[in-house]
């Protein structure tokens, strides 16, 4: 396919995409069956998607920062614990693929949607104390630094529901709710994936064309995403996560 109708097909993909990243994550599960739909090899697909992973990062990080939901301070800090792994995934170069891997990437998002739910009541009311103890609070920005790293060498060797991950993470050990946990994880993403897309042209492993196409989509969905997610608050938000999250899920078990 080529011409208009696969344009048209990149664009509508990346809309969705750039929606469903800055909401939840998994938008890659979309992009990549896509371009491989249209004839590019695995690996050049999976650099080609950081492209519009950038251009929907860039335009959600900017969303979020004018709603005063970013801290850039603490989203630089993050980020620096994501780059080398990221750097080192994208030189692995690999493409996921198999039914296991996708059944085991759908039992986390599951996973993830049931710890959602259970952990939201208790995370309101952590938010409500006036004091956590420093131990703990250390102990758990540990534990957000170590899958900081994974995240990083994760996204960068393939990135597919790694928002979703990240935005799970930035909850439970940072006790925020789920826009600003979005926030973070969108700026985050962006980062590294700036790092990843450069290893990946420098390997000639990125089609600048389709993926300019796909950026377009992106940047107008995650637009979208974050004007809805501002003025619709956590509680849509959250339900909104959990769909999707859910319905990659079923998605990645069906395939």
């Amino acid at each position: 396919m080529s011409g208009w109708p696969a344009d048209l097909l990149l664009f509508s993909v990346g809309l969705a995409a750039g929606f469903i990243n800055v909401l939840a994550g998994g938008g890659s599960l979309i992009t990549l069956p896509a371009m491989i739909f249209l004839g590019l090899p695995a690996p050049l697909a999976n650099g080609t998607n950081r492209i519009g992973l950038v251009v929907q990062s860039l335009a959600g990080t900017r969303g979020f920062y004018r709603a005063g939901l970013l801290c850039w301070r603490e989203a630089l800090y993050y980020t620096l614990y994501t780059l080398p792994g990221a750097v080192l995934g994208a030189l692995a170069g690999a493409h996921f693929g198999g039914p296991w891997f996708d059944r085991l990437l759908a039992l986390l998002m599951i996973c993830i949607v049931v710890a959602e739910y259970y952990s939201s009541g208790r995370r309101r009311e952590k938010v409500l104390e006036t004091s956590i103890s420093t131990e703990s609070a250390q102990r758990q920005e540990r534990t957000l630094l170590f899958f900081l790293v994974l995240c990083g060498f994760y996204g960068g060797f393939i990135q597919a529901g790694a928002g979703i991950v990240l935005a799970f993470v930035f909850q439970q050990t940072r006790h925020i709710d789920l826009v600003r946990a979005n926030a973070l994880k969108v700026f985050i993403i962006g980062a590294y994936n700036i790092f990843s897309l450069i290893t990946f042209a420098l390997s000639d492993s990125v089609a600048w064309l389709p993926g300019i196409m796909l950026a377009v989509g992106s940047g107008v969905g995650a637009w979208l995403a974050v004007r809805l997610s501002v003025k619709k608050g956590q509680k849509w938000a959250q339900l909104m996560f959990s769909l999707l999250v859910a319905a990659m899920a079923i998605a990645l078990l069906l395939r």
